[in-house]
């Protein structure tokens, strides 16, 4: 396959997914999709997906695999997997979900169609049954239909306006895109230490794919189907684990709170969307706090890492003195 040939790069993100890996692999092998590209990242899996990874690579001439024997966190995996990518487009799955049979082409079609940045779909949100989990908000019914998007603030408040979900795996992503936020993070010399093991890790990347979109397109079509609670995945494990749970909170807020400064910087947000980002961040995590019972000292000592006084001010003042006072109104 000649460099040029490669229309959609598929990124396959790997962490102790023997269970599932199979059906993945399987999946996306058998997509009808003549020039495209499959990137295997193994994030230091301590189970058999390196043995089930090594029998489909000798399946597929198109299929490359990376491995890291250390594990360096879903982030970093995917910053990875983006500097072998060479498609028109990329979109990206995690070991333990799989595609609806049949289903990339129509979407890598509507993308080259469109002509867009960033092409939207819907997905299935299964339990281990396989069993779909309907999920409010999950199809974006009030988002518009057969319309691009244009320019880098309209698709940036696509976000907020819309209430879009951060999962990376939802979307496809233009070349021209793919390559300016890869170059966004490898930008950091620090990068692969400020990045590792970053438990919130699509609220990091994808607002910077939208803060670059300069076009986007949303369709309904269901094609991903997410495996929800795998035992084995970060997201059953945060669950399970107090300690994770606080440190996925902490993720977050330093996600909200880095991102706004970036997003402020380049103009794409004014004050009050920078305040909004900030207060998104420490309201996700005190919220985490109270469900564990973090003492309120150290809540003060994680959030003071990453905020100022005065977006702590703000974020008291906007979810107690405001929220009461517009109750107040209304009564």
């Amino acid at each position: 396959m000649e460099k040029t040939d490669v229309e959609l790069s598929v990124l396959v993100a790997v962490y102790n997914a023997e269970n599932f890996l199979e059906e993945c692999l399987e999946s996306v092998l058998s997509q009808k999709v003549g020039r495209m590209e499959i990137i295997v990242v193994n994030d230091g899996s301590k189970d058999k997906s390196q043995n089930i990874i090594q029998k489909y690579l000798a399946k597929s001439v198109n299929m490359k695999v990376i491995y890291n024997q250390e594990n360096q966190g879903t982030l970093l995996t995917r910053i990875e997997a983006l500097r072998y990518a060479r498609g028109k487009y990329v979109t990206f799955i995690d070991g333990d979900d799989s595609y609806v049979p049949f289903s990339l082409h129509n979407i890598l079609d509507l993308a080259i169609k469109k002509d867009v940045d960033i092409l939207e779909f819907g997905y299935h949100l299964l339990n281990v049954e396989k069993k779909e989990i309907y999920k409010h908000g999950m199809c974006h019914e009030k988002m518009p239909m057969n319309e691009v998007i244009k320019n880098k603030k309209s698709c940036f408040n696509l976000l907020e306006l819309y209430n879009l979900e951060v999962p990376l795996f939802k979307r496809f992503y233009s070349k021209r895109l793919y390559k300016r936020v890869l170059n966004y993070f490898i930008g950091f010399n620090d990068y692969k230490l400020r990045f590792k093991n970053v438990l919130s890790e699509d609220e990091f990347i994808t607002p910077i794919f939208f803060a670059y979109a300069k076009s986007y397109y949303y369709s309904n079509q269901k094609i991903y189907n997410y495996m929800f609670q795998n035992v084995g995945s970060i997201t059953y494990n945060i669950k399970q684990n107090t300690e994770k749970m606080i440190k996925s909170a902490e993720d977050y807020m330093f996600a909200c709170s880095h991102i706004s400064k970036e997003l402020r910087k380049k103009n794409l947000v004014g004050k009050l969307g920078y305040i909004q980002y900030n207060l998104n961040g420490i309201n996700f995590f005190i919220t985490k706090c109270v469900i564990c019972e973090l003492p309120f000292k150290e809540r003060v000592k994680k959030t003071i890492r990453y905020y100022s006084f005065q977006d702590i001010l703000y974020f008291y003042i906007g979810r107690y003195f405001i929220n009461e006072t517009m109750q107040s109104k209304k009564s």
